[in-house]
């Protein structure tokens, strides 16, 4: 027998030994997979040495959406491919039909609910949400999604992956060719000196001439912006429509009182229980073939939706994820705009990140510099140690044409 904790810790060798069967040999492959995802959603890693070339929401939209849709993915797609995501029962009047041969027509094919049936009560009027004796197609609700869901997240995890790419694609490694010369914390004071110097070298000569650099930063930002309502609205027309306010209606029914909950059925299978509607539990599906008399059979059969019990949780978090991201796409693209046109927002910016610098020399680099120059200069503070940057101020400072500058200290 294998035991989880010989899988979870690594030691496949020892669970390939034991496992005899072809199946569960490819789930141990997903655990596998699942295992490596999970550690680089949830342990950070610090032996990674590339240079930080966006700001904020960026990273807080790419990196932990990518990794969660990853993990999401592929605990759906080991179910899909290897568990049993639908199975189905049907009347035994005829031996012909198999099991097996079921689950796979209705699990490619759809299933069906009667939307009018999650109003009544369960165990008096219906077995089970949704189930009713209705036969009338208009009351029809249908459920094609669940064979598509690892596929949406595989689309979504690469949406939220291409701003960022673009950026750095169009960035091209600038910050890292500007800063990663001082990588090296034991450089002795004479190659310090040299490379401060060229690294002011650049930026004086090139003042004035980072606005395309900015410009092309705020667009894959307003790119960012776009992209999380899109993949909201797109995931909303994946559901028909109702996904839109899935979460507002889990939370009211959440804070519905326990003793309606109770009353309505002992199976807690509340009416119009807003996760159930979305992912039931319990679907119906309809087969039909010939008969032995050369007439069509129709067999009305129930399929349990075992990977629907997953599906629910994970968009419910998605929702949320998806709310949180466009608030603070929004704010940020909006905190952006108001740096562009705005000098003195953007002096107080750079000082609030420098802190450890004098305020009256960041006011003096910045009195005629365009956004852009601000854009170098905060992205430089987020890549140099404090005493790098701090020296690069004060070499700035001291040999910056008078020209650059309104007044002097």
């Amino acid at each position: 027998m294998i035991k989880i904790h010989e899988v979870w810790r690594g030691n496949l060798s020892i669970a390939y030994a034991k496992c005899k069967d072809s199946d569960l040999k490819a789930f141990l492959d997903e655990v596998s997979k699942l295992k490596e995802i999970v550690r680089k959603t949830f342990i950070p890693s610090h032996k990674s040495s590339s240079r930080s070339v966006s700001r904020s929401v960026h990273i807080i939209s790419f990196r932990p959406s990518n990794n969660k849709k990853d993990l999401c993915s592929v605990i759906i797609t080991s179910n899909q491919l290897v568990g049993h995501p639908i199975r189905c029962d049907h009347s035994q009047e005829s031996s012909v039909l198999s099991e097996q041969m079921i689950n796979q027509y209705c699990f490619i094919s759809g299933t069906f609910l009667i939307s009018t049936a999650f109003n009544k009560s369960v165990g008096d009027q219906i077995p089970h949400p949704g189930i009713d004796t209705s036969h009338e197609p208009e009351k029809f609700r249908y459920y094609f999604y669940y064979q598509w869901i690892c596929f949406m997240f595989f689309i979504q995890a690469i949406l939220f992956y291409a701003p960022r790419w673009i950026w750095k694609t169009r960035e091209r490694g600038l910050i890292e060719i500007l800063t990663g010369a001082f990588v090296d914390r034991h450089l002795g004071e004479r190659e310090m000196k040299r490379r401060m110097e060229n690294l002011v070298f650049y930026v004086i000569r090139t003042w004035n001439k980072h606005n395309w650099y900015a410009a092309e930063y705020m667009l894959c930002e307003f790119f960012a912006v776009i992209n999380v309502i899109c993949q909201f609205y797109l995931t909303d027309r994946f559901f028909e429509g109702y996904f839109w306010k899935y979460g507002i209606n889990v939370i009211q029914f959440a804070l519905l009182p326990e003793d309606y909950k109770i009353f309505q059925n002992a199976t807690l299978e509340t009416q119009n229980n807003p996760m159930v509607v979305l992912f039931p539990r319990v679907t119906k599906c309809i087969f039909r073939m010939y008969g032995r008399t050369s007439t069509v059979e129709t067999f009305d059969v129930l399929c349990v939706m075992t990977l629907n019990n997953i599906n629910d949780k994970f968009y419910l978090f998605l929702w949320f994820w998806l709310i949180i991201l466009t608030v603070l796409s929004v704010l940020e693209f909006i905190k952006d705009m108001t740096l562009v046109f705005s000098p003195d927002f953007r002096a107080y910016a750079l000082c609030m990140r420098t802190s450890f610098i004098d305020e009256r020399k960041i006011r003096m680099i910045l009195r005629k510099a365009s956004f852009g120059d601000w854009f170098l200069l905060d992205l430089l503070s987020l890549n140099l140690e404090q005493t790098f940057y701090t020296e690069f101020i004060n070499v700035l400072v001291k040999d910056k044409p008078p020209k650059y500058y309104s007044f002097h200290v």
